[in-house]
This record gives C-alpha cells, sequence and structure tokens, in this order.
C-alpha cells in the first residue's frame, strides 16, 4: 500500500505540473500577442521614442520576467518531486533568457532607428528640412533625394537606398571639399546610411535580422511546450502502467502470505483451510479472473476465524477483480484512444480527398474550355468551395487541438465584405432550392483591412448560415455586419448577426446548443440530420478570437446566433495573381507512365491532365497490378497510390524495388496520398518511392514531378 500510495501521489504531483505549466504556457501567449501588437504599430507612436516607453513591449516584458520566473520555479518543482523533465525544462529555461535579451535589442535598435523627428530618422531629416529650405542646391535635386528617401521608407528596398547614394554623391561632387553644402550633403548621407544600416539590423519582412531571430526564437518555444507537454502526457501513461503492475503485485504477494499462513496452520485446522487453500490458488492461478465457483455459496466453515478469513477472501476476490477490470478499461482506453484518432483521421482525410482530386482536377480541366459567364461563375463558386473544404481537411484536428488548448489562430489581413460575399455564394443554389431570401447587411468601413484569421471566421459564418438555412423552410435569411464604436483609432469593433425565420428553439434547449455531440432535441437529429459539432467548434473559435457567440430564440419564432470581435486594422494588401501554367508547359510526348490509382474518377482526373503532355498512360487498379504490368512494360514514370485493395502501393513499391525480377526496378515512383503526416513520407521512402503528390493534385504540381524527373528517367 506505500508503495501504491506513493505511485498516486507522484501521479497527481504530475498532473499539478502539468497544469502548472499550461498556466505558464497561456502566460506566454497572452505576452506574445503584446509583442507583435507594438511590432505592428506600437514603434510608430511618438511617446515611445520621448519615453523610451511603450504599453506593449512594456508588458511583454513584464510578463517575460515572470515567465522565467515561474519556469525556474516549475524546474525546481519537477525536480524536487523526480520529474524527470530536466532537459526539455532547461532549454526552455536558456529560449527565455535568449528571447529576452533579443526583444530588448529590437527595441533598443527601433529606439536608435527613430521615427518621424526621432533618432536616427529625425537626425536625417533634420539635415534635409535645412537643404530645403535654404537655396544652397537646386530645388529639383533636393526633391529628387527626398523621393528616394521616402521610397526606401515606404517600401524598404535597397534599390531606393543605393539610388539616394548615388545621387547624393554626385551633387556632393559639384560642390569644392570644405563647403558649407557639402558637408550638409555629406550630414544627410551619413545619417541616411546609419537609418539603412539600422533597418537592416532590425530585418522586418526578411529572413535575417533581430525581428527574425526573435520569431525564431519564438517557434522554438512553442515547439518546446509541445515537446513538454508530450513528455509528460507519456510520463503519466507510464505511471498508470505501473500503478496498475503494483497493485497486482501487491495483491499477488498478500495472497501469497495468507497461502503460506494457511499451509502452517493446517495440521492443526479442519478441512476447511485447506478447501480454502485450494480455492485460493484457483483463483491465483486464473491470473485473479477466476468467475465465482458453485461452492462459494454452501462452503460453511466450522471454525469462526476460519469464516471470517473466507469472508474477507471473497471480499478481496471480488474488489480485486472490480479494480482489475476498471484499470485495465481505463489503460486500454488512454492507449487506444490516440491509434483511434490517428486511424480515424487519416482514414477521413483519404476518403474526402479522394473526391476532391476528381473536384479540383476537373475544375481546372473545364477552365480551359470554352464557358458562359454563367458557367465560368459557377465554376468559381465549386472551386471556392473545394478549396476551402480542403482548407478545413488540412486543419482536420481542429477540435483535438480546441480541447488540449494547442490551436493557433492567424493574425493576417481580412477582406470582411469580400470574405462574406463568397460565404454567401456558396448558398445561393441552396436558398433557390429552398426558396428563401438572403438579405445582406453591411455597414462598417471597408476602406482598411482587419487583422485575424479569415479562414476561422469563415467557418463559423458558413456553420451559422448553414444552419440557418437548414432549419428554415420558409421565410428568410439576414445575414448582419454592424460597427460599433471602438476603443482607439488602431482596432475595428464589429457585430456579426445570422437571423433566420426558421423554426426556433426554447431557452433550455438553447442552453445546450454549444455542448459537443448535442442537439436541441433528439427529434432534430432525425428530421435534419448533423452531429452537433458545428456549434462547438464555431464557439470555441469565437472565444479564441475575442469574442462570445450568443444566441436568442423562441419557438416557432427563428433564431439569432451573434457575436462581437474587437479586430486591429491592417493595410491593404495585394494578392499575387495566379501563375499561368500555360506558359511553361513542355512536350513530353514519347513518355509512358504507370498510374496506380483504384478511384475510377481520379484515373480519369489524372489521365486528362497528362493528355495536353502527349503522354502514354496505363493504368492499374491495384498494387498487384502494378506490379504485373511493371514487369511487361518499360516506363519512365510510376504514380502510385498508398491506400489500395488487394495489394497497397506501400507494397507494390517495396516488390518493385527488392524483387530481382524487374529490369528496370530503378524508375522513380510518386506516392500518390491524400495523408502529409511525417509518418506517411518515411514509411513511403523505407518502401522506396521518390517523392510525393498530395491530393488533391494541381496541375502545376503535376507538371514540377514531370520536369523534376523527365531527364533523369534512363539514369541508373
Amino acid at each position: 500500500m506505500g508503495i501504491y500510495s506513493a505511485i498516486k501521489t507522484k501521479e497527481e504531483k504530475l498532473q499539478d505540473f502539468s497544469h502548472q505549466l499550461t498556466q505558464i504556457q497561456n502566460s506566454f501567449f497572452a505576452s506574445n500577442n503584446s509583442l507583435q501588437f507594438f511590432i505592428l504599430s506600437g514603434f510608430h507612436q511618438t511617446d515611445f521614442y520621448k519615453t523610451g516607453r511603450q504599453k506593449d513591449i512594456d508588458t511583454f516584458e513584464s510578463y517575460l520576467e515572470k515567465n522565467l520566473q515561474h519556469l525556474y520555479q516549475a524546474r525546481k518543482e519537477a525536480r524536487k518531486n523526480n520529474i524527470d523533465l530536466d532537459v526539455e525544462l532547461d532549454r526552455l529555461v536558456v529560449l527565455d533568457a535568449r528571447l529576452m535579451d533579443s526583444v530588448r535589442l529590437l527595441k533598443s535598435l527601433y529606439l536608435e532607428k527613430g521615427f518621424k523627428d526621432f533618432g536616427l530618422e529625425g537626425k536625417m531629416r533634420l539635415y534635409a528640412h535645412i537643404l530645403e529650405d535654404s537655396s544652397l542646391i537646386k530645388e529639383v535635386s533636393i526633391l529628387q533625394l527626398r523621393r528616394h528617401e521616402k521610397d526606401y521608407l515606404i517600401r524598404g528596398d535597397t534599390l531606393y537606398a543605393r539610388e539616394f547614394v548615388e545621387l547624393i554623391d554626385q551633387l556632393t561632387n559639384t560642390y569644392p571639399p570644405g563647403s558649407h553644402t557639402r558637408a550638409l550633403l555629406g550630414n544627410y548621407k551619413f545619417y541616411f546610411n546609419k537609418l539603412v544600416e539600422y533597418t537592416n539590423r532590425l530585418g522586418i519582412n526578411s529572413s535575417y535580422g533581430t525581428y527574425y531571430h526573435v520569431q525564431q526564437i519564438i517557434g522554438a518555444i512553442e515547439t518546446q511546450y509541445t515537446a513538454i507537454r508530450t513528455r509528460s502526457n507519456l510520463e503519466a501513461v507510464r505511471l498508470r502502467g505501473k500503478l496498475k503492475t503494483t497493485l497486482i503485485t501487491a495483491s499477488a504477494g498478500l495472497l501469497v502470505i495468507a497461502i503460506l499462513l494457511s499451509l502452517f496452520l493446517s495440521n492443526a485446522l479442519t478441512r476447511d483451510i485447506k478447501e480454502l487453500n485450494e480455492r485460493m490458488f484457483a483463483f491465483i492461478n486464473s491470473r485473479f479472473r477466476e468467475d465465482k465457483q458453485e461452492h462459494d455459496d454452501h462452503f460453511l466453515p466450522k471454525i469462526k476465524d476460519i469464516e471470517q478469513l473466507n469472508k474477507a477472501f471473497l471480499h478481496l476476490k471480488s474488489s480485486l477483480k472490480d479494480t482489475l477490470e476498471n484499470l485495465e478499461k481505463s489503460y486500454e482506453q488512454e492507449k487506444k484512444s490516440s491509434e483511434y484518432k490517428s486511424i480515424f483521421l487519416a482514414n477521413m482525410s483519404h476518403e474526402i480527398r479522394t473526391p476532391l482530386n476528381g473536384i479540383t482536377g476537373m475544375t481546372h480541366i473545364i477552365r480551359n474550355t470554352e464557358l458562359s459567364a454563367e458557367q465560368m461563375d459557377c465554376l468559381n463558386t465549386i472551386d471556392f468551395s473545394a478549396n476551402h473544404l480542403l482548407e478545413l481537411i488540412n486543419r482536420i484536428l481542429d477540435y483535438s487541438k480546441i480541447e488540449s488548448g494547442n490551436m493557433e489562430l492567424e493574425h493576417i489581413p481580412i477582406d470582411l465584405k469580400g470574405d462574406l460575399s463568397k460565404v454567401l455564394n456558396i448558398f445561393k443554389y441552396k436558398l433557390l432550392e429552398k426558396r428563401l431570401q438572403l438579405f445582406f447587411t453591411y455597414k462598417a468601413a471597408n476602406d482598411r483591412y482587419v487583422l485575424g484569421d479569415p479562414l476561422r471566421l469563415q467557418q463559423v459564418l458558413l456553420n451559422l448560415i448553414g444552419n440557418a438555412i437548414k432549419f428554415t423552410n420558409e421565410g428568410s435569411i439576414d445575414v448582419r455586419l454592424i460597427e460599433q464604436p471602438s476603443p482607439d483609432r488602431f482596432h475595428q469593433v464589429i457585430r456579426f448577426e445570422i437571423e433566420d425565420t426558421g423554426i426556433g428553439i426554447s431557452q433550455d434547449n438553447a442552453r445546450s446548443l454549444f455542448e459537443a455531440f448535442k442537439q436541441a432535441d433528439a427529434s432534430i437529429t432525425r428530421n435534419f440530420g448533423g452531429t452537433g459539432l458545428g456549434l462547438t467548434i464555431s464557439d470555441q473559435l469565437v472565444k479564441l478570437m475575442g469574442g462570445k457567440l450568443e444566441v436568442e430564440s423562441k419557438p416557432g419564432s427563428g433564431t439569432t446566433f451573434f457575436f462581437t470581435l474587437q479586430l486591429p486594422l491592417g493595410e491593404p494588401i495585394r494578392y499575387p495573381m495566379e501563375e499561368n501554367s500555360a506558359q511553361h508547359k513542355e512536350d513530353f510526348s514519347g513518355t509512358r507512365i504507370l498510374l496506380a490509382e483504384d478511384n475510377l474518377i481520379n484515373q480519369k482526373v489524372f489521365c486528362l491532365m497528362l493528355a495536353k503532355y502527349k503522354i502514354t498512360v496505363d493504368i492499374a487498379n491495384n498494387g498487384q497490378e502494378a506490379c504485373d504490368m511493371y514487369e511487361q512494360f518499360q516506363y519512365d514514370l510510376v504514380f502510385m497510390d498508398i491506400q489500395m485493395p488487394v495489394m497497397d502501393g506501400y507494397q507494390a513499391a517495396q516488390q518493385i524495388r527488392q524483387s530481382g525480377k524487374y529490369q528496370y526496378n530503378h524508375t522513380p515512383i510518386i506516392a500518390i496520398t491524400a495523408n502529409a503526416f511525417q509518418e506517411d513520407r518515411e514509411k513511403a521512402m523505407e518502401a522506396g518511392m521518390n517523392d510525393f503528390l498530395i491530393k488533391p493534385v494541381r496541375p502545376l504540381e503535376l507538371e514540377g514531378i514531370l520536369a523534376k524527373y523527365h531527364l533523369a528517367v534512363w539514369e541508373g
């Protein structure tokens, strides 16, 4: 019992430590937001350069110092309780300390660089204004210098810096040494070059510099938190297994002691003790799983002590069996939970990506045909929907990430009106089918972008609008985006409302709407379908974005879902034009390819994509057919789906690489997979495959593979 108690105590301490580490991690994530706000706009504030202080960067430094102290304390607690996480925690402490030094350097660089009338930029502007206000040099010359200066400050391109230096050197050489004008130009150039130097040291929007180094350390810290959590979970599973083993061992020891005592007293006691011994041995030999024996009820010992011992044995037997069964169930559920999730997600990803490959493939092929405006509009809607679904599949671990607190949101520009228009366009045919009207009200300034996670916001709106249409049989859907008063000029506050005239729900049932796998009542599942998970994820996503999803409804009077978000303002961005693959096509005529794919739609898509390159395509419906055809013909390239009946892609690739009956067993084999997990890649490489194509396959990706391996086909 002492060993059992010690293990149980350590398990509880490990749980407390895990909770403590979660709080430290959440505090770090909160402080990181302050750092990003400073880098976004904080260094533009004049008070920062006057006082050397700024709320966001000061908050981050304060949080980081506290985090470092908490990590020191957590490391002491871990060592005190013999929790083997020294290496991971030491690395986290080192990373936090490095981050603190790098952030302080970043802050000092910003102060030295300055802004407007402060720092190096202020000194440079001072000499520029002196030259502008004087008549020492031509007005056109100073205007050209200021234009190059402003182009560099706005765009950060070193081309403008070089043009500035070349022009000011030309102007300087036109004045004699020692002249006042030459001195002013020299000072102007000196402070401009220092400004460029400090900008380069900062390294914003670059893959080098202090800012990039800070982001790298933050990424390493987040990875280290994940590693510690994984290690902590493994330690908890190990302790539970040890607890089970200890309990079995201790119970067996008690039984053995009881047996030895009964053997010692057997000569002095009656046949009752011998029978009890036999039953104990039988229970031990059954590995503590023996069912109730027939004579348990009619066994009546004549000696009172033996009777009490028999009752104690029966109670111990029953308790031990129940305890072991509960422990085994708990252990097996814990063990299988992770395996089931991985298998489920891999299979789901494969099953969904396979038809998606057909949708996106056919979409790209149809784009190259003559289409009417209406057909092109429909095709664009299909393409948008497929791409949106693909993004959701790539993040199919959303729910488990939210539960574990590992969900991370992006912080990129969002076009609220444009993105919502695309979302609404998805539902236009469903609205026509149900003869519903949709009203879209947008009351907000739309001349600037807001910063946030557009995919997650679309995910919430898609679910809420889809539910509104699903539960409305007549009437209308009203989608409203209304700007609310903002606490400052750096944010925009938007209230999102989705109102329908559908069936509605009671206030009591509304409380369970946001619980996982629940509907308002059982009849809704029968009448409308659904898993009851969508609103749970939407509720959690809105919370992560800083809002609260709420609902107002009455049975028969419709439902309104609403939430309010405070989003940082950003600058407009330019989206890159999609590269026209027709400009890069190569002629692969004479090439022969083997396609191993069991899905007929994907076979058709691949053949249509490859037809324009004049490539001969042979199709195998499974791995065995692929091996048979490979033995008969000489191929330049093999595309092999990894999940097929009869023989999968891994087995087929292994057979081709390892069997001696194939003359050309060095032909490149490209894996076609719906999963981009690292274990899938490693397994494919071990089987002898050369490269990957992730479903759904894009024409540009397919062409890139052809170009990559076309010239290397006959080597070896």
